[in-house]
C-alpha cells in the first residue's frame, strides 16, 4: 500500500505499529471508503471500541474496570499518581495482574521518578473516550488531580498536558507562567502553542505575549508579528505590574521583554539601544538568576554584537550558549544559539568554526524515526516521507546543506517538506535555503532546469538580500545554466541581480565577475581583486565560495602559463575545502578543479589523500 506521510503517521501514533489495530484501521478505510481521513482513527472508533471491550474490559469486576478506567491518564502513568486518582492502595496489584493477562498494558520501570504502568496508544485513546462517557465531571478532575501532581514535581510537560486534556484554562495560564519558558527552549513548542490556542482571547498577561513571540521565527525578516506582539507584550507588563502578587515573576517576565525587544530589533540605532538596555536593566540582577532567563539574554547580546559589525565577540557569546543549551537538555536554545554562531563565525571570516557549528547542527536531529527506520520495522513500504519534529527543520536543514556540499544524494522528500510554507511553524529561515537546494538538484536536469533557473533567479530578486547566505549557494550554477541556455547577453543581467542581492563588494559577484572576464597572460585587474578578497576571507557569505575563488584563480593561472602560481592556489583552495568539507566546488563549470588535481596526484604533499 502506498501511504501519505499524514496517513502513516496516523496510524504510528493510533496504532502504535500493533498489527491487529493495523488491520482494524485499514479495514474501517476499506469498509467505508478509501477517503476516510486515518487521523480520525483511534482506541474510540466503533470497531476498535468493540474489539478492546470484549479482548480487555470484559470480565474484570467493577472494582478492577474503575482502576483501569481512572489510571488512563497518560501513556505512561507513574503508581504513585494511579493510587492517588483511584483512592486504592492496591491499585499496582490491579494493574499488574492485567498486565500479564494483556500486552496492552505493561510495566514501566523509571516512570516520573519511580515504578508505573505503560498504556498502548490504542488502549489510551478508548479508556479516556469511555471514561468522559460514563462521567465527564469525574474524568476532568482526575487530569485535573494529574496536573497538580506532576507541577508539585516540576514535571512542566506531564503537567500541561493534563492541564489540556482538562481543557482548564486558569489552570494552564498558571503552568504556562512557570513552566512555558523552559518547554520551549527544551523542544516543546507544540505544547506551548496547543496551550495558547486554549487561552486566545481569554488572557494577555505577560508571559503568554512573551511566549507567542518565542514561537515566531527569528530569521523572518519581515517581523510584522512579532514587533506587534512586543507591543502587546510591553503593554502587559505594564497594565499587570500591580496585579502579580509575585514581584520576582513579575520582573523575570519584564525582563524577558526587554530581551525578546533586543533579539528582533533590526535598525542599528535600536540594536544599539536595546543592547545597552540589556546591561543597565534594573530588572537584570534579579532576573537573569533564572538560568532559562539569563542564556535568553546572552543569545541576544551576541546577536546584536554581530549586527553592532563586533563578530568575534559575538561568536564567543553564542558558542557559549550553544554549548551550555546542548549540555543542558535545551535542543531549540542550541540550534537557535549554533545558527547564530555560525553566522557571526562567517562575518569574523572563521570558516572553520562555521563548518563546525554547522556540522553539529547537522547531527543533533530530534524528533520522530526517519523512513528508513519505519521500514525496518516493517511497517510500510510506502511512506514517502516522516513529518519533521518542530525544531529539527533547521538540523535537517544543514544536514541537506552537508550532503549538497559533499555532492551526496539530497532527501527530495525532506527537502520539500522543510521548503513546505504550510508547515507547522513554518520558518522562512529553513524554507528558503531548502527550496535552494531542490531547485539547485533540478538544474542539472534538462527537462527542469529553465523553470529550476526561472525560480532562482525570482527567489534571488525577492528575497536575496533577506537570505544571503541561501541564495550564495546557486551564484555559479545560475552564471553556468544561463550561459547554456541563453548566452553571455543574459548572463550579465543575471550578474547584476546577484549583485544588487548580495551586495557589490561581496566574494561570490567578485567570483562570478571573473569567471566571465577573458584571462590574459599579464593578469586582469578583476583576478587581482578576487584574490585580495579570497586572502581577507571576509567578505564570502559561504566558506565553499572561497574555495570555488581559488580554484578560478588556479584554473587561470593554469591557463596563461602561470604554472608554479597554479599549485600554490590550487593548494589554497584544497586545504580548504579538507577542513570545512567541500568537494562539490571542484566539479562546478565542467570540473575544472578536478582536471587540475588529477595532473597533481602524487605531488600534493599531505594532500594528496583528500585530492
Amino acid at each position: 500500500m502506498d501511504l501519505s506521510a499524514d496517513d502513516a503517521t496516523a496510524l504510528w501514533r493510533h496504532t502504535g505499529g500493533w498489527a491487529t489495530g493495523l488491520a482494524l484501521a485499514l479495514t474501517w478505510r476499506h469498509a467505508d471508503g478509501q477517503t476516510l481521513d486515518l487521523s480520525l482513527f483511534d482506541g474510540d472508533t466503533p470497531a476498535v471500541a468493540d474489539y478492546l471491550a470484549t479482548e480487555v474490559v470484559t470480565g474484570l469486576d467493577d472494582g478492577n474496570r474503575d482502576v483501569l478506567m481512572r489510571s488512563a491518564l497518560s501513556e505512561v502513568v507513574a503508581l504513585e499518581l494511579v493510587v492517588a486518582v483511584s483512592d486504592r492502595s492496591d491499585a499496582g496489584d490491579v494493574l499488574e495482574r492485567l498486565a500479564r493477562r494483556n500486552t496492552l498494558i505493561g510495566r514501566e520501570r523509571g516512570a516520573h521518578g519511580g515504578s508505573g504502568y505503560r498504556y498502548h496508544p490504542i488502549l489510551l485513546a478508548y479508556l479516556q473516550a469511555e471514561g468522559r462517557r460514563r462521567d465527564a465531571g469525574a474524568a476532568t478532575a482526575r487530569h485535573l488531580v494529574a496536573s497538580r501532581w506532576y507541577s508539585d514535581r516540576a514535571l512542566g510537560a506531564a503537567a500541561l498536558e493534563q492541564s489540556l486534556l482538562a481543557h482548564d484554562p486558569i489552570h494552564s495560564l498558571e503552568l504556562l507562567e512557570r513552566f512555558g519558558l523552559g518547554l520551549i527552549l527544551t523542544g516543546e513548542p507544540d505544547l506551548v502553542r496547543r496551550a495558547l490556542g486554549l487561552l486566545r482571547g481569554r488572557s494577555d498577561s505577560p508571559a503568554t505575549v512573551c511566549l507567542r513571540v518565542l514561537l515566531e521565527p527569528l530569521s523572518d525578516p519581515a517581523r510584522r508579528g512579532p514587533h506587534h506582539l512586543l507591543g502587546a507584550a510591553a503593554e502587559a507588563v505594564r497594565v499587570h505590574a500591580d496585579r502579580t502578587p509575585n514581584a520576582a515573576a513579575a520582573d523575570a517576565w519584564a525582563f524577558m521583554v526587554e530581551i525578546l525587544q533586543a533579539l528582533y530589533a533590526t535598525e542599528q540605532a535600536d540594536v544599539a539601544h536595546r543592547y545597552a538596555a540589556l546591561q543597565v536593566s534594573a530588572l537584570v540582577a534579579t532576573a537573569r538568576q533564572d538560568p532559562f532567563v539569563d542564556l535568553l539574554a546572552a543569545l541576544a547580546e551576541g546577536r546584536c554584537l554581530d549586527r553592532l559589525g563586533q563578530s568575534a565577540a559575538a561568536e564567543d557569546i553564542l558558542r557559549q550558549v550553544s554549548e551550555a543549551a546542548r549540555s543542558s537538555g535545551l535542543p531549540w536554545l542550541f540550534l537557535q544559539a549554533s545558527d547564530l554562531a555560525a553566522t557571526a563565525a562567517g562575518h569574523a571570516g572563521n570558516w572553520l568554526h562555521v563548518a563546525m557549528l554547522e556540522g553539529q547542527m547537522a547531527v543533533a536531529l530530534t524528533g520522530p524515526p526517519r523512513p528508513t527506520e519505519l521500514l525496518t520495522a516493517g511497517l510500510t513500504a510506502g511512506i514517502a516521507a516522516w513529518p519533521i519534529a518542530p525544531g529539527a527543520g533547521r538540523a535537517l536543514l544543514y544536514a541537506m546543506i552537508h550532503r549538497y556540499d559533499h555532492c551526496e544524494v539530497l532527501d527530495v522528500d525532506t527537502l520539500m517538506e522543510l521548503a513546505s510554507p504550510d508547515a507547522l511553524m513554518a520558518d522562512v529561515g529553513v524554507t528558503v535555503p531548502a527550496e535552494v537546494l531542490l531547485l539547485l538538484s533540478q538544474l542539472d536536469n534538462a527537462s527542469h532546469s529553465r523553470q529550476a533557473l526561472d525560480r532562482l533567479l525570482l527567489l534571488m530578486r525577492e528575497l536575496g538580500a533577506e537570505h544571503p547566505r541561501a541564495l550564495s549557494l546557486c551564484c555559479i550554477p545560475l552564471i553556468e545554466v544561463s550561459e547554456a541556455l541563453d548566452g553571455k547577453t543574459e548572463t550579465q543581467s543575471i550578474v547584476r541581480l546577484i549583485e544588487r542581492a548580495l551586495g557589490e563588494d561581496c566574494l561570490e559577484v567578485l567570483l562570478i565577475r571573473f569567471l566571465l572576464t577573458p584571462p590574459t597572460r599579464a593578469g586582469h585587474p578583476a583576478e587581482e581583486r578576487l584574490r585580495s578578497a579570497a586572502l581577507e576571507e571576509r567578505t564570502a557569505w559561504r566558506g565553499a565560495t572561497i574555495v570555488s575563488a581559488w580554484i578560478a584563480l588556479a584554473h587561470v593561472a593554469e591557463l596563461t602559463g602561470r604554472h608554479v602560481e597554479s599549485d600554490l592556489r590550487l593548494l589554497k583552495g584544497l586545504r580548504l575545502a579538507s577542513r570545512i568539507g567541500c568537494e562539490r566546488a571542484f566539479l562546478a563549470r565542467g570540473g575544472e578543479g578536478l582536471a587540475l588535481l588529477r595532473g597533481r596526484l602524487g605531488r600534493l604533499g599531505d594532500l594528496d589523500e583528500c585530492a
